[in-house]
């Protein structure tokens, strides 16, 4: 890039913050639902960081800012109707928490949206570090066989200050799931009695969700009789 180029980037970066900063951009400026969380399973000791931003009007595009300010996501919606999302949620790559952390320092962190009508939407939301304690898994045993297809009621030891918590259970066998989000003083869930097949392996995740939103998952698996 030669002087003359950057001479033009430059004014254009300087002109497109003041424009976003000016009374205008902030009288269009509204709060959306948008948030930055973490889940860790300690089965595994595997953690990933979740984003997800919703709005009415349809989003075209959205950027997340880290603490620091810099470019974390971009999406851009470019359907052909020009209907826009109104719900965007993705995952980043499972890795270590350390490098979880490398990748997205905790922090504020800011989602500006633009709708397909033309207005801005921004919003903060914080990652922080802390995770709720692990639930203990009362029921089935890990590695439990011989376990009724028909009635199967799973249950765990309540985590102090949860929020609630987060039931799921697949099959290799099947490729299917079912969750289920449940209030902070439930600590057990019955599975409909149509849902397990005789004689398979399941993985029965149970998830404590903190006052800040992050989640640590505890794991067993069990099989059920023939």
């Amino acid at each position: 890039m030669n002087r003359h180029s950057r001479n033009i980037a430059a004014l254009l970066a300087t002109l497109w913050i003041a424009l976003t900063n000016s009374p205008v951009a902030a009288k269009r400026a509204e709060e959306f639902d948008a948030s930055i969380r973490l889940t860790y399973g300690t089965s595994d000791g595997r953690a990933q960081v979740r984003f997800q931003a919703q709005s009415n009007a349809g989003l075209r595009m959205l950027h997340v800012r880290d603490p620091q300010g810099k470019l974390a996501v971009k999406v851009i919606s470019r359907d052909g109707g020009r209907l826009g999302q109104s719900l965007l949620y993705f995952e980043a790559a499972e890795s270590s928490l350390n490098r979880a952390f490398e990748a997205y320092p905790p922090g504020e962190y800011r989602f500006t949206g633009w709708t397909d009508d033309g207005r801005i939407l921004t919003t903060v939301s914080v990652l922080s570090p802390d995770l709720p304690d692990p639930p203990v898994i009362t029921f089935p045993a890990d590695g439990q066989s011989g376990l009724s297809p028909a009635s199967l009621t799973a249950s765990w030891q309540a985590v102090a200050d949860a929020g609630g918590y987060g039931v799921e259970t697949d099959s290799e066998d099947t490729e299917a799931s079912l969750t289920a989000d449940l209030p902070p003083r439930t600590l057990s869930f019955s599975f409909p009695a149509s849902w397990f097949s005789p004689g398979r392996l399941y993985t029965l995740d149970v998830a404590a969700r903190g006052p800040n939103g992050n989640q640590t998952v505890s794991s067993v698996t069990f099989t059920t009789a023939p």
